[in-house]
């Protein structure tokens, strides 16, 4: 790929030549994780246009905050205010009037903040309100995603919580800096949906969300009548074969055609290649599967967005891609054409989570914007190839469903030929079902039981139906979890002429539905810990000397109530141990995982099963057994307290990857002598290696001299894989002052390379190599850990030229002086024990 003069990459001639394609995708301006992003990864992206000026802005989200870029200028985009936000990876912000509604799944943040774009034109952009949440909500306030039907004035808050539906807040009129809670609205998990009010036809006036279910057995469209946001029904469900995670829904209004994507689909290689599927909508009672596209790429698909007959997709490695959906409209969905792509991720097509993670349109300019989680923010427009290309048809308006040709016979995505079963249940399987047979990644299907449908919703006084369609060949998915109601209903099914036909054989048995509600895409379930491999030290040696601090299950600030060292493999409870101000009731240490890779659906695992909410972790297990049903499942010990996560472990002390605060440390034992004296690079009073993310230099160990060839250490403190790679990083001098680290050298090269992928491979480096570096740059080893700048090092341990602290021997204890004596008191007077304030 060629290297664009601002940084950013070209389109690849490796793939769909850009010159055979009706149109091409133009890079206006690149603003870099630095420039627009804090040098933090990025997360989804919207956008703004300026009542009073017609400016358009890009709001950006990333794992900090929230950029608004003026993008009215596309060939000098520039960040004209941001706001803050705690870290979570997961981000997303729509607009309503004049405001900006911000979410997170941080759990420790607001609701929704309220951002004002009023003065935005005169560079000022403030929150102007925090929305904490109600009572009833539940879930806190982490949100996944948002949704705002502009019409009437409702958002709706979606995921981020287990069997919450969509949390529904009236922000009309006055309400728009202060949202009113209104109702839930269905069970389980929502991963993302559009809520449309429709302005004309036969359902003129009704309110309709179009909800991506996201939970075992349950994987596909769910649409809803919210009109009645206390009494709202289900109108309908469908789904598509073989179904991996349902994440992603736009309708094209123009054709009542409802597009939806599978973003595990190939990442658990089901389907060979980026695939989208499309359902008519046009009767909103029986959603009609029309079949599928896809473009040969093997990426995963994310987010997609529809203006004006053009689907813009954010596909992960694969960068932006754009579909011209007139074979759609005409009935034939399997010729939809990618018409233009722009390749934000040059470097791989592979079905990793790194990429392109959102994009925008702006419906008066036609400029496109993406947010990259590696690369930052991209200004394109959509231009032809040639002086007269071909122009996309105008979308037409509504048809009526009678009006509608009928499609051809749907066909399931292409899945690649199932693996060969080896000894023990496939990652694939655990990750769609609780199989309990030996089964293949690609047929695990058939290991797992059908769970019986629920009861039909009941029905709200809503116009007529359209006219019925034609008859076609019923989609290639199991039925819908909802029969049909009774004619009487308001939205009764079609009648249908002639019987239908058959389904045509599906590749894969149909999924699975045996579990209740789980988040959104989860790792693998955890498995029972088999006996360790003999390749693991001995249980002696699994805990490291920076010692593994144990934290208050309930604490948003991470207690840690005491440590445990070498020696203590077999300790399991804090009695005995635990500071006497910690006031949990249950003294067994509690077991819990953390999913640390880009792009994971949620942090914070309590439970053995992503797709079983009611088995936990368990207690009273050793730090081994922790560390091995983590590792198992490709997890990492937590560098938190998960607090509020479930399994009652608020009242818990739990493990934690964190290494012990230096005030809880024993003396150390001196440093041992290196035969012959000097000749390592490390100096005698060793170094400290500390976590590349803490701003308040969190110790992991120390590095002596022997130990020069140590490159990756402590895979027992949250680190997994290439991510325990020390990263090298180097400073102007021996200060704490952050504006004097260097993670780059002077031609804005990464010094151990770049951790871009969540293989986490920058460069193995000794710390006689890391100082080399150092020195040729004529900077020096930090005596910081240099956190947020830069090269993703925040996700290693970094080396740095702290020494090692060395207490000396303390004295024995004198024993302690007798009480005062007690006096009498007043009321209101502190007792001489103290007390505490929490």
């Amino acid at each position: 790929h060629e290297q664009g003069g601002d940084g950013s990459h070209a389109m690849s001639s490796a793939r769909t030549s850009s010159d055979s394609l009706a149109m091409r995708m133009t890079l206006r301006t690149r603003l870099n994780p630095t420039d627009c992003c804090e040098d933090q990864m990025g997360s989804d992206i919207w956008g703004y246009t300026s009542a009073s000026s017609g400016k358009e802005y890009a709001l950006m989200t990333y794992r900090t905050g929230l950029a608004v870029v003026d993008v009215s200028d596309p060939s000098a985009a520039k960040v004209v205010g941001r706001i803050s936000s705690p870290y979570s990876p997961w981000k997303d912000v729509k607009v309503y009037g004049k405001f900006a509604y911000f979410v997170t799944e941080a759990i420790d943040a607001p609701a929704i903040l309220i951002v004002n774009l009023t003065l935005v034109d005169d560079g000022l952009v403030t929150v102007t309100a925090e929305y904490s949440g109600d009572t009833d909500e539940g879930g806190g306030g982490s949100t996944h995603n948002i949704a705002i039907d502009e019409a009437s004035g409702f958002l709706y808050r979606i995921g981020g919580g287990r069997g919450l539906g969509l949390r529904v807040y009236d922000i009309s009129g006055d309400r728009a800096t202060m949202p009113r809670f209104i109702s839930h609205i269905g069970t389980g998990y929502i991963h993302d949906a559009e809520v449309l009010t429709y302005a004309s036809g036969a359902y003129s006036g009704s309110q309709v969300a179009f909800a991506c279910s996201a939970y075992a057995g349950h994987h596909g469209l769910q649409i809803w009548n919210v009109t009645s946001k206390e009494d709202a029904e289900q109108l309908s469900f469908a789904t598509w074969t073989p179904v991996g995670y349902s994440h992603n829904v736009w309708v094209d209004e123009a054709t009542s055609i409802a597009y939806v994507g599978d973003e595990l689909d190939e990442q658990k290689r089901l389907v060979a290649a980026t695939t989208t599927h499309a359902f008519d909508v046009s009767n909103l009672r029986e959603p009609r599967y029309l079949g599928y596209f896809a473009n040969g790429n093997a990426a995963i698909g994310h987010n997609h967005h529809i203006r004006d007959g053009l689907l813009y997709a954010a596909n992960y490695e694969s960068g932006l891609r754009v579909f011209d959906l007139a074979a759609a409209a005409d009935g034939s969905v399997g010729d939809v054409q990618e018409i233009a792509f722009y390749d934000t991720f040059p470097d791989h097509d592979r079905n990793k989570f790194n990429g392109a993670w959102g994009v925008y349109a702006f419906p008066k300019s036609g400029l496109v914007v993406v947010s990259d989680m590696q690369s930052g923010l991209f200004v394109l427009s959509l231009d032809p190839t040639s002086p007269n290309p071909p122009s996309p048809p105008p979308p037409s308006p509504p048809p009526s469903p009678s009006q509608l040709p009928p499609s051809h016979p749907p066909q399931p995505p292409t899945p690649l030929l199932p693996p060969t079963c080896g000894n023990k249940i496939q990652t694939g399987c655990e990750s769609l079902c609780q199989c309990q047979l030996e089964c293949c990644q690609a047929v695990c299907n058939e290991c797992c039981p059908s769970s019986p449908s629920p009861s039909p919703p009941s029905s709200l006084p809503l116009p007529p139906p359209p006219s019925p369609l034609p008859p076609s060949s019923p989609p290639p998915s199991p039925p819908p979890l909802s029969p049909s109601p009774p004619p009487s209903s308001p939205f009764p099914p079609p009648p249908s002429p002639t019987p239908p036909s058959p389904p045509p054989p599906s590749p894969l048995p149909p999924p699975p539905s045996p579990s209740p509600p789980p988040p959104s895409p989860s790792p693998p379930p955890l498995s029972p810990p088999p006996p360790p491999p003999p390749t693991l030290p001995p249980l002696s040696a699994l805990i490291q000397e920076a010692g593994v601090a144990i934290i208050a299950g309930s604490s948003a600030s991470n207690q840690v109530i005491f440590c445990l060292w070498p020696g203590d493999e077999d300790v399991t409870s804090a009695a005995g141990r635990a500071d006497p101000a910690w006031t949990g009731t249950d003294k067994n240490i509690a077991s819990q995982c953390c999913d640390y890779t880009e792009g994971a659906a949620r942090v914070c695992i309590r439970r053995t099963d992503a797709t079983d909410g009611t088995t936990c972790l368990g207690t009273a297990k050793t730090y081994f057994e922790t560390l091995q049903d983590c590792t198992n499942s490709g997890l990492a010990l937590c560098d938190q307290s998960c607090a509020f996560e479930g399994c009652n472990y608020n009242r818990n002390p739990v493990y934690s990857g964190l290494d012990c605060p230096n005030e809880l440390r024993p003396s150390p034992p001196p440093p041992p002598s290196r035969p012959g004296g000097g000749g390592s690079a490390i100096p005698a009073s060793g170094v400290l290696v500390l976590r590349g993310g803490s701003v308040e230099e969190s110790v992991l160990g120390c590095l002596r001299p022997g130990e020069d060839d140590a490159k990756s250490r402590w895979p027992g403190a949250g680190y997994l894989g290439n991510y325990q790679r020390i990263a090298a990083q180097c400073c102007a001098d021996s200060t704490k002052d952050p504006e004097k680290c260097r993670r780059r050298d002077s031609t804005g090269t990464c010094i151990a390379g770049v951790s871009n992928d969540a293989e986490g491979a920058i460069d193995e480096l000794t710390y006689a190599e890391a100082k080399q570096k150092c020195e040729d740059a004529e900077l020096q080893m930090c005596h910081q850990s240099c956190a947020n700048k830069g090269c993703l090092y925040n996700a290693h341990p970094v080396f740095t030229a702290i020494p090692c602290p060395m207490p000396p021997s303390l004295p024995p204890p004198s024993p302690p002086p007798p009480p005062p004596p007690l006096s009498p008191r007043g009321p209101y007077e502190i007792p001489v024990r103290g007390v505490q304030v929490m």
